[in-house]
């Protein structure tokens, strides 16, 4: 008899992926025990079932997952920023790495059935010989950030493999949506507001391949349903290529805000060319992008006129 999934528990529950992860299995009836550095009033899903502060790795987790014994695992803890990881190279290591290694370890000896979603990064191609990028592309990242990531999915496999752990890696592209207060988008909608015209870095050629992440979610429920293998990698994004020029442009539309768009030239360390995802792969298992950029702009214009002086 196949078991009734009913505890999630989800590490990184205060930030952008972890937060509507929770909120959307809370909506669905499940009971979602999270995990965060940040106190309980910081976090914005307010119906957990569950929730500990800590600074991950922490031995108090086991007693979490003894307690709740998860069907499935999000992990979002750890790094999230590119230009954080090449500042502080060793925190963004050890916040992914040493952190994944631990929670694994922790569901291997107390929630052995559990499946376990790590959000990873299309940060692990760095720039690729050609478009688009399919999961068998060459791995050659050019941020700490890239490389850590690269290591951690090395550990999902490996607790995969020797443990028979349920594992799945999502190579997530140019995630947005609400709640995220930084990246290029949240980037240039603050800088409309504030200037009279608006300076972005690089050339505006350097493109991107925007996913919402309403459909994160999605391909995230659909690997868990339809997946049959302990461990897979899925390119998630929308498979549509959009240069940040072009993305400026579409956002000073939406604003109805006349500014000038200017480039400085100048491009930040660690920060790709051009992406478009292969998502073949995740179609195959029914997966198609819902959100397209424009839509993903109004939804976000709505949530940026509600928060943007708090």
């Amino acid at each position: 008899m196949k078991r009734e999934i009913k505890n999630i528990l989800v590490t990184g529950v205060g930030g952008f992926i972890g937060s509507h992860f929770a909120e959307y299995y809370i909506a669905q009836g499940y009971n979602v025990i999270g995990v965060d550095n940040k106190s309980k009033d910081q976090i914005s899903a307010t119906k957990l079932f569950d929730y500990k502060q800590l600074m991950l790795p922490d031995d108090l987790v086991h007693s979490l997952i003894q307690k709740h014994k998860p069907d499935i695992c999000i992990h979002c803890a750890g790094g999230s920023s590119v230009g954080f990881s090449v500042e502080n190279p060793y925190k963004d290591f050890t916040s992914g790495a040493l952190v994944t290694f631990h929670l694994l370890d922790c569901l291997r000896r107390f929630s052995p059935e559990c499946k376990t979603i790590y959000p990873s990064s299309a940060a692990v191609y760095g720039n690729p010989a050609s478009l688009p990028i399919s999961e068998n592309c060459p791995l050659n990242p050019i941020s700490p950030y890239g490389y850590h990531k690269i290591l951690c999915e090395a550990i999902c496999n490996q607790f995969s493999q020797l443990y028979n752990l349920n594992v799945y890696i999502l190579r997530i592209f140019s995630a947005y949506g609400p709640g995220l207060r930084k990246q290029i988008i949240w980037d240039i909608f603050n800088r409309i507001k504030k200037g009279k015209q608006l300076v972005l870095y690089g050339t505006g050629n350097e493109s991107r391949d925007f996913v919402y992440i309403d459909d994160i979610i999605k391909a995230a429920d659909i690997i868990l349903n339809c997946s049959g293998n302990n461990y897979d990698v899925h390119n998630i994004a929308s498979g549509q290529e959009t240069s940040i020029r072009e993305l400026a442009e579409l956002i000073v539309r939406e604003l109805n805000i006349d500014v000038p768009i200017v480039f400085s030239g100048v491009t930040k360390k660690g920060d790709p060319e051009n992406w478009r995802a292969d998502i073949s792969k995740i179609r195959d298992l029914g997966f198609e992008p819902r959100i397209g950029l424009k839509e993903g702009i109004l939804k976000l214009k709505d949530w940026f006129e509600r928060v943007k002086d708090k």
